[in-house]
């Protein structure tokens, strides 16, 4: 769980595909950038990219396959019955759950995820239907299986399009962390106690900045269980950036924003509704759920923060948007069932 990441000024790229950041042949470009990496997770980036843009086709595929299962009727489906979005917002919940720790590393979120299951108490919440939640689960296993390989998975039950790209290869080793993952939440459903749940694994990170002069955008946020280590005592200088954006370049920028504003409440509610401006050669993807309007309006209202936020600082015309929010700690990142 140790990673390493190296971070050299003239050579370096910031970028994540082609693979940088993890080998000395192919450092990152920056500290920020690396720090940023390190903190969204930079490792596996092939099979993250897949299980991302597939998340709500392996949801919608889970669902449909218990679907059919009742239909049959036999053995454990005789009879059975459950909420749809119930359980699609819980396939959600572990698949964001095993981006997060393939990406980084451990079984942090994983833990969470198989946490969620239970009341503080240690109560199952799904008393009563483990054998169906477990199989929906492994189920699912099979999908990402098919999924992360490019390939249609032996039955399709579901009716969204997979998103496939040849150029994006599973990294070594991934369906066997992602099966060790997944079982931490099968394995305490089916004991129904929590008590066999592994101890929680973080990663620790290590940034190697090679010699030379690093004019960094500030500030630099350092992640957690991550050092940031220079080559040696006045050889790695880093020092702030000055202006990377003439002030020219502002009337552009805010244009731009205004085009983001005006398409991400449809990206969130109707993709197919955003008319594409001329000379863009990719289509929006539609394969996913709809979001609701309300999430549509409150993406369209950050927008709108950042375009009044620049405009006011740098501009002096609008009013400086309201600071909104809350410093309380949350404790999870789950939803309580």
């Amino acid at each position: 769980l140790n990673n390493i990441f190296y971070v050299e000024s003239t050579t370096g790229v910031d970028a994540l595909a082609p693979i940088y950041g993890s080998t000395l042949d192919r450092p990152w470009k920056t500290v920020r950038y690396a720090t940023e990496q390190v903190q969204s997770g930079p490792n596996n980036y092939n099979t993250r990219t897949l299980l991302e843009r597939n998340r709500s086709y392996i949801q919608d595929e889970i669902v449909e396959w218990i679907d059919a299962q009742v239909v049959i009727g036999t053995g454990i489906w005789s009879g059975f019955t459950y909420v749809q979005e119930t359980c699609r917002r819980d396939m959600g919940i572990l698949l964001d759950a095993l981006v997060w720790d393939l990406s980084h590393s451990g079984n942090e979120r994983s833990r969470l995820a198989a946490l969620s299951y239970f009341t503080a108490g240690g109560v199952s919440y799904v008393a009563g239907q483990e054998g169906q939640t477990v199989a929906a689960i492994n189920y699912g296993v099979t999908v990402i299986d098919a999924v992360i390989s490019n390939l249609v998975p032996a039955a399709v039950y579901g009716t969204l399009n997979r998103y496939t790209n040849a150029a994006l290869t599973e990294e070594s080793g991934t369906q066997a962390i992602i099966a060790t993952l997944l079982a931490i939440t099968t394995d305490a459903i089916t004991a129904a106690v929590i008590t066999g749940i592994p101890a929680e694994l973080q990663p620790q990170n290590t940034i190697l900045v090679k010699t030379g002069q690093f004019n960094e955008v500030g500030p630099i946020v350092v992640p957690k269980n991550t050092a940031i280590i220079g080559d040696e005592l006045r050889s790695t200088r880093i020092s702030p950036a000055g202006s990377l954006v003439a002030a020219a370049d502002v009337p552009y920028s805010l244009d731009g924003i205004s085009r983001l504003q005006s398409i991400i409440s449809l990206a969130v509610t109707n993709p197919a509704g955003i008319t594409k401006t001329a000379g863009n050669a990719l289509d929006p993807v539609t394969t996913h759920v709809v979001g609701a309007g309300a999430a549509g309006t409150a993406a369209a209202g950050i927008v709108q923060d950042m375009y009044d936020h620049i405009d006011f600082e740098i501009n002096a015309t609008g009013t400086k948007p309201t600071l909104a929010g809350s410093n309380n700690p949350l404790t999870s990142t789950f939803p309580v069932k």
